[in-house]
């Protein structure tokens, strides 16, 4: 009787510890998941806001905790000029959030920069690339670790559907001209 008592004790202890290891194993994954889902993470994207007629570049962050000393650099750089508080011609890669870096955005927090207009980026004039290498370095809030994302941007993909939009605005106001000749011509 005394040994079966042993070898029933014997075999709870190693189904203890077989449990406590299982546990062990299961929270170091969670911790590994849950890691990874605080992680920050900051996306750089065109946005087109009335169906094409312009583009705008977005600097997002879409994670849950804060992305702190956000550096965006672009290969080939932006060759679009901007205005500042003089009124004077600056580089995009010279507006501030570009040249000293954004220091902070709040989870979901998005920062629209207006670029030009959709067509001009097919222009002969402008000579504005379409195709963009952007690399994202930023730390995140909640462990201080350093992130560098690459994206590349290509305008191109969406051509068709934004042209079609914006040829089809700019035909609908031909039209209206067109009609308001029409009107002129007969009074």
């Amino acid at each position: 009787m005394q040994l079966i008592l042993n070898i029933v004790q014997i075999l709870s202890l190693i189904a203890l510890v077989i449990y406590v290891i299982k546990t062990w194993q299961i929270a170091n994954y969670n911790k590994k998941i849950t890691r990874a889902q605080a992680s920050s993470s900051v996306i750089a994207y065109f946005d087109f806001p009335q169906r094409g007629a312009m583009v705008n570049l977005v600097i997002k962050n879409i994670s849950t905790i804060p992305a702190l000393d956000i550096k965006i650099s672009f290969n080939p750089e932006i060759n679009i000029k901007k205005k500042d508080i003089q009124n004077k011609d600056i580089k995009f890669s010279d507006l501030p959030a570009f040249r000293d870096g954004i220091s902070f955005l709040a989870p979901g927090q998005e920062l629209k920069f207006y670029l030009d207009s959709f067509p001009a980026f097919f222009s002969s004039e402008k000579e504005l690339a379409t195709e963009y290498d952007v690399c994202i370095n930023h730390t995140d809030g909640l462990d201080r670790k350093n992130h560098e994302n690459w994206i590349k941007l290509d305008i191109k993909q969406f051509y068709f559907e934004c042209s079609t939009s914006h040829n089809e605005k700019l035909l609908n106001k031909l039209n209206e001209i067109k009609e308001a000749i029409a009107k002129i011509r007969k009074s």
